[in-house]
């Protein structure tokens, strides 16, 4: 209606730019594009003062002591951009605001009554007064923002740790619950074969007490796999000298694994190993942390499937890298046909004292460091390791190691597929 009356489309000029602004930021903060939304919002509000201040205080006419206070309008721009956009901007906008109010007052015509009050003794303060307060608002909401950013930082920083606090409470837990669940059958093992070997030993049964006092030396072992298992843990952890890297045969290592492969681990059961590893092809690495972790996946393989079910491993060379500098690796696998692991728990495999939920009460032992020492040894060896699986049961997991490639003494050529066994 003032634009009807009046025959101007001042008001509507302002309304659109503020709106034009104001639904870009809306648009930008549904899409979840802060920054734009941020920008569009300063520059649709910062847009719309400076128009408003240029029509109604510059181009009106002379300037007047009655439009003088319309220049506190642009304390606004100062605080926008320390609110919603950042420092940077609120430095310029502290610099850029009082040099504009300076322009304004001093190259615009004055009419009668400013001029006096400029020429009077206190006219000085119709300069300073807006320039200082303006310049005061711009220390003030970077001194503020800046405290507010420092606090939320400390609160961000507070809060992870709190969260890496649950986190090693919650492993701490964790870890608890396996040992004791790992220790506690050996122990009630073990006292019971030595029960029954005392008491054999009454009897004068020595063939069946010697058969206990064995079973309870088993135990005994079994007992130190898992504190070897967790010095090991601690003996990655104070990072110790690189290995000693060397080109390795993959197929040997893999058949001496096989060799040292725990029987119960494989159910008191043969199994087929179905290999398709070239005899010629062979990675740079240590040789013990090499077999180590074909060990390690093999006993998983062997326990968390069905004894009698196949296991396949293979080896093939591959690549990484633009052509140029095309670094070569083998990658071999070792898949299963077992329980598999659901995708979302796959992240918590390689991870120190985890297990899998189903895997804590069941009959299969294991403490939860055999595949984190795994990742530990294939890093330490310039390689990756990762897991495949559908978490089907029957499909089973596949493992993966990528490792450097060993030059071999001739190319290699197509794999070569055998057959072993797992006793």
């Amino acid at each position: 209606s003032a634009d009807i009356s009046g025959g101007t489309f001042t008001t509507s000029i302002e309304n659109g730019i503020v709106f034009v602004g104001c639904a870009i930021a809306f648009w930008a903060l549904r899409q979840r594009r802060m920054g734009l939304s941020a920008w569009s919002l300063f520059i649709g509000v910062t847009g719309t003062l400076y128009f408003l201040l240029a029509n109604d205080a510059l181009f009106s006419g002379p300037l007047t002591l009655g439009t003088l206070p319309e220049f506190a309008l642009l304390l606004f721009p100062i605080v926008l951009a320390g609110v919603i956009v950042g420092p940077q901007l609120t430095i310029v906008m502290t610099i850029l605001t009082p040099l504009i109010t300076f322009l304004a007052l001093s190259l615009t015509a004055h009419d009668t009554t400013l001029s006096q009050n400029l020429a009077s003794g206190g006219g000085l303060g119709l300069y300073i007064d807006p320039i200082a307060i303006q310049i005061a608002m711009g220390v003030l909401i970077l001194v503020t923002t800046n405290a507010l950013r420092q606090t939320q930082r400390e609160l961000n920083s507070t809060r992870l740790a709190y969260q890496r606090e649950r986190e090693l409470d919650r492993l701490k837990n964790q870890f608890i619950s396996n040992v004791n669940h790992e220790l506690r059958t050996p122990l009630m093992s073990m006292r019971g074969y030595f029960v029954l070997a005392r008491e054999l030993g009454k009897m004068r049964d020595i063939e069946q007490q010697d058969y206990m006092l064995s079973r309870g030396i088993e135990t005994v072992g079994h007992m130190e796999g898992i504190v070897e298992s967790i010095l090991d843990v601690r003996r990655l952890e104070a990072k110790p000298a690189a290995p000693n890297i060397e080109p390795v045969n993959v197929r040997e290592t893999i058949l001496a694994a096989t060799m040292l492969l725990d029987r119960t681990a494989a159910g008191n059961r043969e199994r087929d190993l179905f290999l398709r590893v070239d005899e010629r092809l062979r990675v740079q690495a240590e040789p013990e942390l090499f077999k180590q972790v074909l060990l390690n996946l093999l006993s998983n393989a062997c326990k968390y499937s069905q004894p009698g079910t196949t296991i396949e491993i293979a080896a093939r060379p591959t690549g990484d890298g633009p052509a140029p500098k095309r670094q070569s690796f083998v990658e071999l696998s070792v898949r299963d046909h077992g329980l598999g692991v659901p995708p979302d728990q796959i992240p918590l495999l390689f991870e120190r004292f985890v297990r899998l939920e189903r895997d804590i009460a069941s009959p299969v032992p294991g403490t939860g460091l055999g595949l984190a020492i795994c990742r530990a040894y294939v890093e330490a060896m310039a390689g990756r390791i990762w897991v495949e699986s559908s978490g089907v049961e029957g499909e089973g997991s596949t493992f993966f190691v990528r490792l450097p490639q060993a030059p071999a003494p001739i190319p290699v050529e197509a794999d070569v597929t055998s057959r072993a066994h797992v006793r």
